[in-house]
């Protein structure tokens, strides 16, 4: 889908993806092994071209346990947020355009503890003005480990591009199709009240 047609809109403000604010209406955890199903029914049910993705899911949060939030609302769940915290090798394939979305490879994720060369934003699962909870996520892509990483992303949706687009991201030069970057920038949260 040729998102770039679409106009960004006038009336809102863009906003950067690493300062965006935090809400207390929506909590944004680590997704628990038996969440999994739940999350990935509704992931499956949101974002178009994605379906049994359950296995997939197991197996990533198996090597990482903290690369899938669960977004609740009333202790219910509203949304989730699936990222692959990739090494050298996967920004590489992201790159050249090798990149298995679908499955990916463990040999191309970190592992807890280690150095992240970049985050794909795997699964952005936000129905219903839960996109507000972005700003928790992000508190924790604040951590020394992946502040530094940039930020990739395939948008599925209008509404996704949309949230791209007022975030921050751009199209990358890359050869993977679609593929959009946020540039993350070392510098200090005191630079925006300057």
């Amino acid at each position: 889908m040729a998102f770039d047609r679409f106009p960004a809109p006038t009336e809102r403000r863009p906003r950067s993806l690493d300062h965006l604010p935090l809400t207390k209406r929506y909590v944004a955890r680590f997704a628990a092994d038996s969440e999994l199903p739940e999350l990935a029914s509704l992931v499956e049910r949101y974002i178009p071209g994605i379906s049994n993705g359950l296995e997939s899911a197991r197996r990533v949060q198996s090597h990482h346990p903290e690369c899938m939030f669960a977004i609740l609302h009333k202790d219910r769940i509203a949304g989730a947020v699936a990222s692959l915290y990739l090494n050298s090798t996967g920004l590489a394939q992201l790159q050249s355009g090798t990149f298995s979305f679908g499955a990916p490879n463990a040999d191309v994720l970190t592992l807890p503890g280690e150095p992240v060369a970049a985050i794909y934003a795997w699964a952005l699962c936000l129905p219903s003005g839960t996109t507000a909870a972005m700003g928790n996520v992000m508190q924790w892509l604040q951590r020394p480990l992946y502040r530094q990483a940039d930020i990739f992303a395939r948008p599925a949706t209008t509404g996704g591009m949309r949230f791209m687009r007022d975030t921050g991201f751009v199209a990358s030069a890359f050869c993977t199709p679609d593929l959009w970057m946020y540039r993350r920038r070392p510098c200090s949260n005191l630079e925006f009240f300057n």
